[in-house]
């Protein structure tokens, strides 16, 4: 059964959940022969109740991603009107800039971001499709690629929100610094 649901499907599988599956794969062999040496065994089922809940929440990580692909894909288009505009406008848009940052210093910053995110939201697709395939083909190899690739978006978006908070606060406190020299 497992051959005929990765050669359909392969559970979209990459190399960080391959790479996590080995150091896991690791750490469970340890376990193993801790419940071998104690005779004691563990068991995870996945009810039914468990799998409404992976099929909804693959459903609204499903839709959540493609409304962040479309809000990053017009990012990237603003990021380059905005780069195009100040090449075709010139220093008058950067004098605009309240800050003194230049208009295509800004429309670079916007593309990398929003190019960044339309790969954490193509991570969640594929984590959303994996989990929901999961639920369908009750296959623990999907479960476990889409608990991979979910635990990708995640990890990523709070990395990113601690960058995120962390400029927010050097701008609070250099901006203010920046105006009165100047």
């Amino acid at each position: 059964m497992r051959e005929e649901i990765r050669a359909k499907y392969a559970c979209f599988s990459d190399e960080n959940c391959i790479f996590a599956k080995s150091v896991n794969q690791q750490k469970q062999e340890r376990m193993m022969e801790n419940v071998i040496e104690t005779g004691a065994q563990k068991h995870m089922e996945v009810t039914e109740m468990s799998k409404t809940y992976l099929v909804s929440i693959a459903k609204w990580t499903n839709f959540l991603a493609i409304l962040g692909i479309v809000c990053y894909v017009l990012m990237v288009v603003a990021g380059l009107f905005m780069t195009v505009a100040s090449a075709i406008v010139g220093n008058q848009m950067s004098e605009l800039s309240e800050v003194g940052i230049p208009t295509t210093i800004l429309g670079v910053i916007y593309i990398v971001f929003a190019v960044l995110m339309i790969y954490v939201c193509v991570k969640a697709l594929k984590a959303a499709s994996a989990l929901r395939l999961a639920a369908e083909t009750d296959s623990s190899e999907c479960l476990e690629n889409g608990l991979c690739h979910w635990r990708f978006v995640c990890r990523f978006v709070g990395w990113y929100t601690i960058i995120g908070l962390v400029l927010v606060v050097l701008c609070l406190v250099l901006v203010p610094v920046i105006v009165a020299v100047a």
